[in-house]
């Protein structure tokens, strides 16, 4: 029926991409009144920004329960994990033009690391990184319990009954098909930089001096406005006279 495959684009940046990769046989549609899911359990050092992901509604909706806060580091957030759950738009496509695929993206953000030292233990990778590991999302599709009785129900991982119901679908009324990913591997791993604390003060006088200059032009740009506007006020005043 369909097949599914994922990678990490930038996967050593603070600005990852996950894709995922959805491929439709011939003549095997996407079930009528089934729709398609992805479910994102992220860790406290990734995020989803979902300013960013309600301007995608061409490619996905979602629904994300997790801490909310986008700019924190990770030292300054809950420790607890983000779950995202994606309906995904399926591509309008000929079912009988043989095989179809079509991705989706969905933009992550990792959260500033607190700052090593360098007698630390060394890092697990070369350079200033860290490894994290990052979860597949699941993909499955949502049907009503009619669709088909006989086929396996199995309710995805990590989500509640009341998450569920938040997102329209109750255990009741709603039959989960699995979609497995090929090759069959479930996690990802993605590179954070993290930086050394015996940078942080060449950190600290560099952003000073940045905003000090910036401040300084600023206030000579407001200076010389003002002096024009006054001159070319006292000019219009001496013609009108």
């Amino acid at each position: 029926m369909l097949s599914v495959s994922a990678t990490v684009h930038s996967s050593s940046s603070f600005h990852p991409t996950s894709q995922v990769t959805f491929t439709l046989r011939p003549h095997n549609p996407v079930p009528e009144r089934c729709k398609l899911h992805l479910l994102y359990k992220l860790s406290p050092s990734v995020f989803i920004d979902p300013y960013e992901l309600a301007q995608r509604q061409a490619s996905y909706t979602f629904v994300k329960w997790g801490p909310t806060e986008i700019e924190r580091p990770v030292h300054a957030v809950e420790n607890q994990d983000t779950l995202a759950l994606l309906t995904v738009v399926v591509p309008p496509h000929d079912d009988g033009a043989g095989s179809f695929q079509f991705d989706v993206d969905v933009p992550l953000h990792a959260r500033y690391l607190a700052p090593i030292s360098k007698d630390t233990t060394p890092l697990v990778d070369s350079g200033n990184y860290r490894h994290f590991p990052l979860e597949r999302p699941q993909a499955f599709f949502a049907c009503p319990r009619e669709y088909d009785h006989n086929s396996p129900t199995t309710l995805p991982a990590y989500i509640s009954a009341s998450q569920l119901a938040e997102a329209n679908m109750t255990l009741s009324t709603t039959q989960f098909i699995q979609i497995p990913y090929s090759p069959n591997s479930q996690v990802d791993f993605i590179r954070i930089p993290v930086g050394r604390k015996e940078d942080l003060p060449n950190v600290q006088v560099y952003t000073a001096a940045i905003i000090l200059s910036i401040f300084i032009w600023i206030s000579v740009s407001v200076v010389r406005t003002a002096s024009y506007l006054r001159n070319s006020s006292g000019i219009d005043r001496l013609k009108t006279e």
